[in-house]
C-alpha cells in the first residue's frame, strides 16, 4: 500500500492542528461526519456563496458531490497539502468552513478564505480578525496569502 501523495514543501515536517479554538470559534478537521451540517450551511447560504472560489459552487451541488468534497478535504488535511476545518460556535453549531490551499507550484503562497451561513453572517467580521491572525503565526510558515472571504 502506497503512502499517499507528497506533502505540500511547505508543510512537511509541520504538525497543523486538526482542531484549534479561535476566541469563540472552534475549527475541526472538515470529514464526512459534516455532511448534514455542510449542506444545511450551503443550501442556506448558495445566494451568497456563488462565486466565492472562482466557480459557480455551489451550483447544483449534491450532497453526494459534498461528501466527495469532504473526503477529498480531509485526505488533503492528512497528507498535508491542503487544510479545511469546520467553523463551530462555542455550543457546537456549524457556522461555516474555513480554508489554507498552498500554492501546489510555489513555495510561500497560499490561498486563504473561509465562509459562514446566511444566519452566522453578523459573526463573520469577528471570525475573519481571528483566523487571519492564527494563519499568520506559528505553527504556519511565512507565507503570502491571497484572502477570501465572504459571509
Amino acid at each position: 500500500m502506497s503512502p499517499g501523495p507528497e506533502p505540500h514543501p511547505d508543510y512537511a515536517g509541520r504538525e497543523i492542528p486538526r482542531r484549534v479554538r479561535l476566541g469563540a470559534f472552534t475549527l475541526t478537521m472538515l470529514t464526512p461526519a459534516d455532511l448534514d451540517d455542510d449542506m444545511a450551511a450551503i443550501d442556506e447560504s448558495r445566494a451568497e456563496l456563488e462565486g466565492i472560489f472562482g466557480v459557480p459552487w455551489p451550483r447544483g451541488l449534491t450532497r453526494a458531490q459534498d461528501r466527495a468534497d469532504l473526503e477529498r478535504h480531509a485526505a488533503e488535511f492528512i497528507h498535508r497539502i491542503a487544510f479545511a476545518w469546520a467553523i463551530r460556535d462555542a455550543a457546537g453549531a456549524f457556522l461555516g468552513c474555513a480554508y489554507v490551499r498552498p500554492d501546489p507550484g510555489q513555495r510561500g503562497k497560499a490561498r486563504v478564505a473561509h465562509w459562514q451561513r446566511t444566519s452566522a453572517a453578523a459573526r463573520a467580521p469577528e471570525f475573519a480578525a481571528l483566523f487571519h491572525a492564527w494563519v499568520s503565526g506559528p505553527p504556519w510558515p511565512r507565507m503570502e496569502m491571497a484572502l477570501l472571504s465572504r459571509p
